[in-house]
């Protein structure tokens, strides 16, 4: 099963009401989702909410077709359904699960299926990296992160966990052999997270 995830600072200057463009909510939002928005008692955190549901579907749109290109409004978030978060892109259902605290939001998406609810392994981080004096690179920590989060999970020394890009796309190996793992990789501001399916 493929699996996307995505992640908002909400404390980034860059994800604060007073800097997103006057016509951002209009350009990436449905009708519906905009109404959502202006009737929340956070829009600021639904906001984003609705973004990271849609970039992290994206992300599994561009592992089944490379060529595919990111049009946000083109995926539509439903918080209504009973069952989970639903997002649909084209002719597809995803199943997304939010998690969230005071300082982020994250969300991970699967192609919506029965295996997601009967026994699949679904499996998400995040890392603050707050507390690190200066700047840092993101994109390193990520991957130093879940080679950690993997090797744990795995029962084996990080060390030995590889990540190798594929078209812009995550893989994980180990010996230069590929493992049967999905993996997705975000990271904004300051935090990472990781999410895989094996």
């Amino acid at each position: 099963m493929l699996v996307g995830n995505d992640l908002v600072d909400l404390l980034d200057p860059q994800a604060d009401p007073r800097s997103i463009h006057q016509g951002f909510d209009a350009r990436v939002m449905t009708t519906e989702e905009n109404r959502l928005v202006l009737s929340a008692l956070d829009p600021h955190r639904l906001r984003w909410m609705l973004w990271a549901a849609k970039e992290s579907a994206f992300k599994v749109v561009k592992k089944m077709d490379p060529s595919a290109v990111f049009h946000p409004k083109a995926f539509e978030v439903d918080l209504t359904t009973f069952d989970g978060v639903h997002v649909r892109h084209s002719k597809t259902d995803f199943e997304t699960v939010l998690f969230h605290s005071p300082k982020w939001v994250h969300a991970v998406t699967t192609l919506e299926s029965r295996s997601a609810k009967c026994g699949s392994r679904l499996h998400s981080r995040v890392l603050s990296l707050e507390s690190r004096n200066g700047p840092f690179d993101s994109s390193m920590e990520v991957r130093t992160f879940t080679r950690k989060a993997l090797g744990s999970w795995l029962g084996i020394s990080w060390a030995e966990v590889e990540i190798v890009t594929e078209n812009r796309i995550p893989r994980v190996t180990r010996g230069g052999k590929r493992l049967e793992i999905d993996l997705s990789l975000a990271h904004d501001g300051n935090f990472v997270a990781c999410a895989w399916k094996a």
